[in-house]
């Protein structure tokens, strides 16, 4: 046979391939929306794949637009389901940046506070944001997902055409989405209400499409579908023993508004189309955990309608082809031709631009713009900082949007600090604070608090940075606090003392990383140490104080309460001077240290906490120990001195021992104590080893601890704390 007569043959083969191809009747998929139990979906798109059914058109509402989109793009069932069951989606849905990546001094401020959030106050108004999670770490996974086919703007040119489903939260119609980025589709189709703030879009403020039209059928038919595949999981209503809390409610409203519209677009489909309704009622719309369970259960169901679906299927070679159209190759990286900033914050660009490193004339690397939109992100002003891409003839333009925060800029801070314990000896205090951000356009940071309780007292601090990037910054600090302090013989109580102390500190410091700072500066004290339970022949001194003082900071922590990793250390030296109204000189030094050392599940973290002071100090210089954070085996306080000194020990892992209470159990072993004698610090005589066993959790106002300790010397103490592990 000449090379001619074969040619001709296999381009006859082609065009009737493509004949047979052309004549059959269009198949439309539609995914409902339904969470976590999108999984099912996966499992459809496996069932599809295996018998060779062809789908020629895609809409999606919310989970169903993100396994929609994604098959749409090219990916097959394979790659989603790799995606769905490896992807960390608790970190995912998390808008909060690593705390490693935080300032210095948002590390400082926030640690004051144990409540997290923070709302806004402005104009005398608290402000909340407009959902638990704006979508910072999941519009980039999904950018990065859909990468390949990000030059394409029309959903009509995927390899699939594709529509995804959202809902206009202001007029409430049904927005039908075919044009722009892929993922921000995905993003807006997604986004419940109250839980995912709106997708802002041309002009429209989009949430999730389920409100509106939770199975689209009727937007597959108009894009020209013949025969419709609907796969319907959407969330069943909760029985009355399960409507209880306000959040339940809000769950039933919404799954009320989707089984509306769900039932009606049900109504359109023809004898002709097929129905999926894998039976996954059990499982939850917001655990995706499941997702290996609910896969298989998709697929399961798929095939019960195989009679159906075979009479829709290709021969092994026209599934091939079919195959073959819907690959489209990656584009290589383009050039970046330009980078774009909009920042409608009030710091200025330049303290943004400090941390991209994407810049023009390099090829896009999609990591590196990731990691500089988080960068930038988390300098904590913006609600959400992200980028998009317009690919032109000679490269892309990358164009970075950091919004800032809608409730913002300025913000309430809450703190609990509790301890107490079987003996009746309790501490309660509750902070209020109020920080006003964006002072300058540098970040300028003025926080204010007032503690009430056991040890009232009001603060402030004024953090202003003299320069646009990481690097010289000046303080200033004052107040007055009022602390309770027992003086113990062993166990005894022996007297309670009052301190009251008005201050005011100033320094100049520098910042060399988000990680570390120095600061060095003067201060002035004025205090006074009233008797309220003793012997009235003790003292009742009076003291004034000043001098000058050196700190210094490192915190990679990537938690301040049971962290999995990084090191905590803070080191201070200060000498006080008799010319700066001191009633005697002095010198004291502080050192605080933190280690984490994980091993697959288990924490250990080894720490000191040490000090020591040369001179005749006041009694507001002296050291503490006993109760939290050092010496968990005695009473609050029970040690007062001039030097300190305790070597610690931690182990800790996460731990359920029901379904509705999770947190911590750990221990800490302890050794040290306070010490009349420099050199006595860490001897045997004068030491104390302590041990302590505790289950802890995070909650809502702050880490929390109980627990029981002891001592060699045969302490017994059971505590409760609200307050950092260390």
């Amino acid at each position: 046979m000449s090379r001619w007569l074969t040619g001709k043959l296999l381009f006859l083969t082609l065009v009737a391939s493509c004949h047979t191809l052309a004549d059959r009747p269009k198949i439309g998929l539609v995914l409902s929306g339904g969470g976590a139990r999108g999984a099912a979906h996966i499992g459809v798109l496996k069932a599809l794949e295996e018998h060779r059914i062809p789908i020629d058109y895609i809409a999606g509402t919310s989970m169903g637009s993100i396994v929609g989109g994604l098959y749409a793009s090219g990916l097959n069932a394979h790659d989603i389901e790799q995606v769905l069951v490896t992807m960390d989606w608790n970190e995912k849905l998390s808008d909060a940046p690593s705390r490693t990546d935080k300032s210095i001094i948002r590390k400082v401020t926030e640690s004051q506070f144990s409540v997290s959030g923070r709302p806004g106050f402005n104009n005398g108004i608290v402000e909340l944001p407009q959902g638990l999670i704006q979508g910072q770490k999941i519009l980039p996974e999904l950018q990065q997902l859909t990468n390949h086919v990000s030059h394409i703007q029309n959903f009509a040119d995927l390899p699939i055409p594709f529509r995804a489903v959202a809902t206009d939260i202001v007029a409430g119609d049904m927005i039908i989405m075919e044009t722009g980025d892929l993922a921000v589709a995905m993003r807006a189709s997604m986004a419940v209400p109250s839980v995912f703030a709106p997708t802002s879009l041309d002009d429209l403020l989009l949430v999730d499409g389920g409100l509106t039209n939770n199975l689209p059928v009727d937007v597959v038919k108009a894009m020209g579908a013949d025969i419709v595949i609907a796969v319907d999981i959407s969330s069943p209503l909760l029985d009355k023993s399960k409507v209880k809390s306000i959040l339940e409610i809000t769950d039933q409203l919404t799954r009320i508004l989707t089984g509306v519209n769900t039932q009606e677009r049900r109504g359109m489909l023809s004898e002709h189309d097929i129905l999926i309704e894998p039976p996954i009622g059990e499982y939850s719309a917001g655990n995706f955990n499941d997702a290996q369970t609910i896969i298989p259960v998709g697929e399961e169901e798929a095939l019960k309608h195989l009679a159906d679906l075979q009479k829709l299927a290709l021969t092994p070679d026209e599934y091939e082809r079919h195959v073959e159209l819907r690959l489209r190759e990656t584009p290589a990286a383009p050039t970046i031709t330009q980078v774009a900033l909009s920042n409608d914050s009030g710091l200025d660009d330049k303290v943004l631009e400090q941390w991209i490193k994407t810049s023009k004339g390099e090829q896009l690397d999609l990591e590196r713009l990731e990691q500089d939109i988080n960068d930038v992100h988390a300098l904590g002003n913006f609600q959400s900082v992200s980028y998009s891409l317009d690919h032109t003839a000679d490269g892309v333009d990358i164009n970075l949007d950091a919004a800032a925060k809608s409730w913002g800029p300025n913000y309430l801070y809450l703190g609990l600090d509790m301890e107490g314990d079987l003996a009746g000896d309790s501490l309660i205090n509750l902070s209020v604070g109020y920080s006003r951000e964006e002072m300058t356009d540098k970040g300028a940071m003025w926080t204010s608090w007032a503690t009430v309780g056991d040890e009232p007292g009001v603060q402030t601090h004024l953090y202003l940075p003299l320069s646009y990037s990481l690097g010289p910054y000046a303080m200033i600090t004052g107040g007055f606090t009022r602390n309770d302090q027992a003086i113990y013989n062993e166990d005894d109580k022996l007297a309670d003392y009052r301190l009251l102390d008005t201050f005011i500190a100033a320094g100049i410091g520098w910042e060399f990383s988000r990680q570390s700072a120095m600061t060095i500066g003067f201060d002035r004290i004025e205090g006074e140490a009233k008797l309220l339970v003793g012997n009235q022949d003790n003292p009742e001194p009076e003291y004034s104080d000043g001098g000058l003082w050196m700190q210094y900071r490192y915190d990679s922590l990537d938690e301040r309460d049971f962290p999995a990793s990084g090191t905590y250390l803070n080191v201070r030296a200060r000498k006080s001077f008799e010319s700066m109204g001191a009633d005697s000189q002095y010198e004291r030094y502080e050192l605080g240290l933190a280690h984490v050392i994980p091993y697959k599940t288990h924490r250990f973290v080894l720490g000191l906490q040490a000090g020591t002071t040369e001179g005749d100090s006041t009694i507001a210089g002296l050291f503490t120990a006993g109760g939290g954070p050092t010496l968990l085996g005695l009473k609050r306080n029970q040690l007062i001195g001039p030097h300190l000194a305790v070597v610690q020990a931690y182990y800790y892992k996460e731990y359920a021992p029901m379904p509705f209470l999770s947190g911590y159990i750990g221990g800490l072993l302890e050794y040290g104590g306070i010490y009349a004698e420099q050199g006595d610090m860490l001897g045997n005589e004068d030491s104390i080893t302590s041990g302590s066993l505790w289950f802890g959790m995070d909650t809502p106002v702050g880490p929390f601890q109980i627990g029981v300790g002891t001592t060699d010397e045969g302490e017994f103490n059971v505590f409760t704390r609200v307050g950092h592990l260390f």
